[in-house]
């Protein structure tokens, strides 16, 4: 005798317990897939890598701290800021250097002069870190500051002079007053009439 074996029908609990199994595979397997893939892609960088690339953050910040600095401070005298990038093993630019361009030519006006290489002088060395060119340009700024002061006690001393000359004894001494008193003004104090200029140079954090 012998013996049919029914097909098993699609709704047979057998046929769905084993479609399930299926699914419940695929799902592991897909799963799986995105862990390797997540792992693969963290998996890119080397320990040593992970470090180079966290000094690169580091160095990014400190030099863009750097040049904002010498932007803020030097406000009308300083110009754009320009960085120099190095890319990482991450694939991502990172800047490693930059520069301000600033405005440190004399004025016409010694007293413009004395209040501008004021405001030179606090962009260069505003940074927390100031760099050798930093230093170097605050400097240059110091000594035309110098300069500017001793131009203008020589034209106060020529405005007394010919002051004395024209002028009755009385007058004479207010004008060697007034001498006196420019002679004894500090750079700051000389420059309450300046007004920036624009001749670049940079200087590099």
């Amino acid at each position: 005798m012998m013996t049919t074996i029914a097909p098993l029908s699609p709704l047979d609990p057998r046929v769905l317990a084993d479609g399930a199994r299926e699914v419940r595979a695929s799902g592991e397997h897909v799963a799986d897939a995105r862990t390797q893939a997540a792992s693969a892609l963290a998996g890119e960088l080397t320990r040593e890598e992970q470090k180079v690339v966290q000094e690169l953050k580091k160095t990014d910040a400190e030099v863009r701290a750097h040049e904002r600095a010498h932007q803020t401070a030097g406000g009308p005298v300083t110009g754009g800021v320009s960085y120099e990038y190095t890319r990482g093993p991450d694939g991502k630019m990172y800047a490693v250097g930059g520069e301000v361009s600033i405005d440190a030519s004399p004025e016409a006006d010694p007293a413009a002069t004395i209040q501008k290489m004021d405001m030179v002088i606090r962009a260069a060395l505003a940074p927390a870190d100031p760099s050798i060119q930093d230093r170097r340009v605050a400097a240059q700024a110091r000594q035309e500051q110098q300069e500017a002061v001793a131009e203008l006690r020589q034209e106060r001393l020529e405005e007394q002079q010919a002051a004395e000359g024209n002028a009755p004894p009385g007058e004479a001494a207010r004008a060697s007053d007034a001498y006196a008193q420019a002679s004894a003004l500090t750079p700051t104090a000389a420059a309450n009439e300046a007004s920036p200029s624009q001749l670049p140079l940079a200087f590099s954090a």
